[in-house]
């Protein structure tokens, strides 16, 4: 059995984004709500950078899809 340790602590990115960018050209409208949601969360956290932005796209994309053919 293994011991939990400490999670780590999110720092303030230097640089980081302080608005929430535009989303993707052509990602569905989960997606663009999606995107604009999480985006403006880790804006408020100080830990969204211009190179986040790529896995923040993938996210955003398959939550859209899972909402598409999950129906909640």
């Amino acid at each position: 059995m293994t011991t939990a340790g400490r999670k780590p602590v999110l720092r303030a990115i230097e640089g980081g984004l302080s608005k929430v960018p535009p989303p993707p050209k052509g990602l569905a409208a989960e997606a663009r709500q999606e995107w604009r949601r999480a985006a403006q969360d880790l804006i408020e956290r100080n830990v969204l950078a211009k190179s986040d932005l790529p896995a923040l796209e993938a996210y955003a994309v398959a939550y859209g899809m899972m909402q598409k053919l999950q129906p909640i």
